[in-house]
């Protein structure tokens, strides 16, 4: 892990946004501003299995926190979720 990452220095002097799409918005490349987050602990390597035509994929799998609670309205319009 690069240094200082992770440390109460890192959450003060980076700002990571994050950012996501629903899949059935996806051909108006509609994007939704969820807010800051903070990695926890040290990301991993993992392969995703063959599914149908698509290959394996190697990909890293991070745990992230949010700095702030996402809305209700706005978790349920993403997930589709009645009730949250």
């Amino acid at each position: 892990m690069r240094e200082g990452a992770g440390g109460p220095e890192w959450d003060e002097t980076r700002f990571i946004p994050l950012f996501v799409m629903r899949k059935e918005e996806a051909s108006e490349r509609k994007y939704y501003y969820l807010g800051h987050v903070n990695a926890i602990g040290d990301p991993s390597a993992e392969t995703t299995p063959q599914s149908g035509d698509q290959a394996a994929r190697k990909v890293t799998v991070t745990n992230l926190h949010l700095a702030q609670a996402l809305d209700r309205q706005l978790y349920r319009h993403l997930t589709g979720a009645e009730s949250a």
